[in-house]
């Protein structure tokens, strides 16, 4: 893990009323990329968390708004989640995991302890709408 070769992006993430509500961080390998260039998830996402919170400080990333992140099923699974703050961080469910019990459950959990989701590039269509009552 190269940390400091990483760059945190941060895309703003507004309310209804077209305020700042949090940022997206978005991990780079450069200052002059503009996209992520990913060869294990599972990794980028602990090399973004450490690099924003050890490196600028949650405060100095999303100021009293809160951080949206990344996460796969690994990242979910694993009790490294866990050290995020819950009252910070909102945990964006990317659109090619693949929903099963075991996922759900581990969200239950997560959520009873505070954590907050949101669906990553969500398309409202009937096969997605479907794979939610499931």
């Amino acid at each position: 893990m190269n940390l400091n070769k990483t760059f945190i992006g941060r895309q703003p993430i507004l309310d209804e009323n077209g305020k700042v509500f949090g940022y997206e961080l978005l991990f780079r390998r450069s200052a002059l990329t503009n996209k992520a260039e990913i060869d294990d998830p599972f990794k980028t996402v602990i090399e973004t968390f450490i690099n924003a919170l050890e490196h600028f400080g949650i405060d100095a990333l999303v100021g009293k708004g809160v951080a949206f992140v990344n996460v796969n099923k690994d990242v979910i699974m694993s009790p490294i989640v866990e050290l995020l703050p819950s009252n910070r961080v909102i945990l964006e469910i990317l659109e090619d995991v693949i929903v099963d019990e075991s996922l759900l459950d581990r969200i239950e959990e997560l959520r009873l302890n505070g954590y907050m989701f949101a669906l990553d590039d969500f398309t409202m269509n009937k096969t997605n709408i479907e794979s939610l009552k499931n």
